[in-house]
């Protein structure tokens, strides 16, 4: 059985990092991912894409 981390931080909004923080979410294996970049906006326009997708899911 796989459990599931509390919080995953993820430094890097851009492709790479923007990729694995939907992975995660995606693949349910943890409760919170934070993405932490340079330039606050790339970061939370990140965050809100992969919000979108979470209703889809269930």
């Amino acid at each position: 059985m796989i459990s599931k981390t509390s919080k995953v931080g993820i430094i890097g909004a851009g492709n790479v990092g923007a990729d694995v923080a939907n992975a995660l979410v995606l693949l349910g294996r943890c409760v919170r991912v934070v993405l932490f970049d340079r330039t606050l906006s790339k970061a939370e326009g990140q965050a809100w894409d992969i919000e979108d997708s979470i209703p889809l899911l269930k």
